[in-house]
C-alpha cells in the first residue's frame, strides 16, 4: 500500500503557540487544529495570559497578526495593561470594540486569505498566521463557523469563557495540565504550560520595545515569565510561612510530591513511588508512630517488599529533608526501637495537615476570618494526594477522593460568601475541575450563571457534567436535572 501523502495546497499554514514544557522541551500547538483553545482550571487564566504576552511580542516582530476586542485585552493584561498597549498599537493587532465588530474585520481577512489560496506557494506563505483572542460568548456560533473554515486559511484562536466546541485543557495552580479534551488534545496531559500574574506594570514592560529600539523576542518573554513565576511563588511561600506553621520544610503532597524549604522544592520520584507511598502514609499518620511491619502492603502493593527496600525508602526521605534544607538538622524521620516511625513534626509540616487544621477552624469561624481560611486551604491543594502514585494504592486513592471533595466544598463555601457574582462563578468553575461529577457544584454553577444571564453557560455546565457521571457509569439525579430544566425554562 503506498504511503499517504498530506495535500498542502489548499490550505495557508498552521498558527503555532508554544503552549509549556516537558522534560525541558518547549511544546507546541497548532491553533488551526484545535477549533478554538480554551484554558480552565486554577492556573488557566495565568497561562491564557502568558500565551497573549508571548503572542504579542510575535505581532511586534511581525510574524503574527492578531485580532481581538479591548474588552478582551483588558480582562488579561488589565486595564493598565491594555491602555499601555493600544497607546503604541502594534500594526498587525487589530482592537475592535465589539466581538462583533472583530469578527467582521476577520471575515475580511478571511475573503482575502480565500483568494491566496489560488496562488503561487510563495504568495501564500507571505499571509502571516492569525492569531484570535476573543470571548466565545454572545458570537459563539458565529466564531465557531469562522474558525472553521479558518482552519484553511492560517486562523487560530484562544477563546476566553465558555467554549465547548474546541479543545479544552484543564490548567492547575502549578501550570500543569490536568485534563485534555477536544481536537488536538492528545498528549498534552502532563504539559507544564507557562504561567503570568495580572500585574499590568509587568506586562507593559514585556509587550514595550527597549530603549535601545530591540523588540522584545518571544523566548525573552518566556523566561522572564517563568523568572516572575518564581518570584511570585517564592513571595507566596514567604507569606505562606507567615501565615502558617512557621516549619522550615513543608512535605507537599497534593499534586506532585515534593520538599519545599523557602521557595525551593526539591521532587520526590521513585521508581515505584514507593518514597511518595510511605511520605504519604506517615503524613495520614500524623504523631502516631508507623510499624513498617504492618504496613508493608500499602506501600507495595504487589508484595515485593523487603528489609533492604525498606532502608532505600528511609534514606530517600531523610536525604530529601536534609539536601532541601541545605544544612545539618535533626532526624526528620523519628524512630522509636520497636514501635515505629513517625515525621519530625518540630522541624517540617505538610500540606495535608495544614489543609485539614484550615477546614476544621473554618468551620468555627466567623464569615470573613472563615473566608481567609478557606483561601489559605484551597491553595495548598495543588492537586491530587500522591498524583501518579494512588493509583496503584487503594488507601491512597481512598484519601485522594476525600480531599479533591473537601478542596471542592471549600472553593463552593467561597462561592457563597463571595459578593462578586464573577468571582463566585470563577471559584465553582475550579470546583468542578477538581471534582467534575460533583452535582452540588453543578446546580450552584448553573444558578449563577443564570442570574448571570449566561443561557449557554447553564446548557454547557449540565452537559459537562452528564459526560463526567457517564463515563463514571452514572446519570445526574433527579434534582440536579430539575434544577436544569427550571433554569433553562426560565431562561
Amino acid at each position: 500500500m503506498p504511503l499517504a501523502v498530506v495535500d498542502e495546497t489548499d490550505r495557508l499554514g498552521p498558527v503555532w503557540v508554544t503552549l509549556g514544557h516537558r522534560d525541558g522541551l518547549p511544546v507546541r500547538v497548532d491553533l488551526t487544529g484545535t477549533g478554538g483553545l480554551r484554558l480552565i482550571g486554577r492556573g488557566g487564566e495565568r497561562a491564557e495570559r502568558a500565551l497573549l504576552v508571548a503572542a504579542l511580542a510575535e505581532v511586534k516582530q511581525g510574524r503574527l497578526q492578531m485580532v481581538s476586542t479591548r474588552g478582551d485585552l483588558a480582562r488579561l493584561l488589565g486595564e493598565a495593561g491594555a491602555a499601555a498597549l493600544l497607546a503604541d498599537k502594534p500594526d498587525l493587532l487589530h482592537a475592535a470594540g465589539t466581538s462583533g465588530e472583530a469578527l467582521t474585520f476577520l471575515g475580511g481577512e478571511m475573503v482575502t486569505r480565500s483568494g491566496l489560496l489560488d496562488e503561487t506557494t510563495t504568495e501564500r506563505a507571505a499571509a502571516l498566521p492569525l492569531l484570535c483572542v476573543l470571548s466565545g460568548e454572545g458570537e459563539a456560533a458565529r466564531l465557531r463557523a469562522d474558525l472553521r473554515v479558518g482552519a484553511e486559511r492560517a486562523v487560530g484562536a484562544l477563546v476566553l469563557g465558555d467554549w465547548p466546541h474546541g479543545t479544552t485543557l484543564a490548567v492547575d495552580s502549578a501550570g500543569i495540565v490536568v485534563d485534555a479534551t477536544g481536537r488536538h488534545a492528545a498528549g498534552l496531559v502532563g504539559v507544564r504550560a507557562a504561567l503570568l500574574d495580572d500585574a499590568a506594570d509587568r506586562i507593559t514592560s514585556l509587550i514595550t520595545p527597549r530603549a535601545t529600539g530591540q523588540v522584545v523576542k518571544a523566548a525573552d518573554v518566556e523566561g522572564r515569565d517563568d523568572e516572575r513565576q518564581a518570584a511570585s511563588e517564592d513571595e507566596s511561600q514567604r507569606e505562606g510561612e507567615r501565615e502558617g506553621s512557621g516549619k522550615a520544610v513543608m512535605v507537599r503532597l497534593f499534586g506532585e510530591c515534593s520538599i519545599q524549604c523557602g521557595g525551593e522544592r526539591s521532587l520526590v520520584v521513585s521508581e515505584f513511588g514507593d518514597t511518595e507511598a510511605l511520605l504519604g502514609l506517615l503524613a495520614e499518620n500524623r504523631g502516631i508512630w508507623l510499624p513498617l511491619e504492618g504496613s508493608e502492603t500499602k506501600i507495595w502493593p504487589n508484595g515485593d517488599q523487603s528489609a533492604e527496600r525498606g532502608k532505600t525508602v528511609k534514606k530517600d526521605i531523610r536525604a530529601k529533608v536534609k539536601e532541601a534544607l541545605g544544612k545539618a538538622y535533626a532526624d526528620p524521620l523519628e524512630c522509636a526501637r520497636g514501635t515505629g516511625y513517625r515525621l519530625n513534626a518540630d522541624l517540617l509540616t505538610c500540606d495535608v495537615w495544614e489543609f485539614r487544621d484550615l477546614l476544621t477552624a473554618a468551620s468555627t469561624a466567623a464569615s470573613a476570618e472563615q473566608r481567609k481560611l478557606l483561601a489559605r486551604a484551597v491553595r495548598l491543594y495543588e492537586g491530587p494526594f500522591l498524583q501518579g502514585v494512588n493509583a496503584s494504592r487503594l488507601w491512597a486513592a481512598d484519601r485522594a477522593r476525600a480531599y479533591s471533595r473537601q478542596a471542592a466544598e471549600a472553593l463552593t463555601t467561597l462561592a457563597n460568601l463571595e459578593d462578586d457574582p464573577a468571582e463566585a462563578v470563577q471559584l465553582l468553575e475550579e470546583a468542578a475541575d477538581i471534582v467534575p461529577t460533583s452535582e452540588n457544584v453543578c446546580k450552584e454553577r448553573m444558578r449563577r450563571y443564570a442570574e448571570l444571564g449566561r443561557p449557554g453557560a447553564v446548557e454547557s455546565c449540565y452537559a459537562q457534567l452528564v459526560d463526567a457521571l457517564k463515563a463514571a457509569g452514572k446519570r445526574p439525579n433527579i434534582h440536579t436535572t430539575q434544577t436544569y430544566q427550571q433554569l433553562t425554562t426560565a431562561v
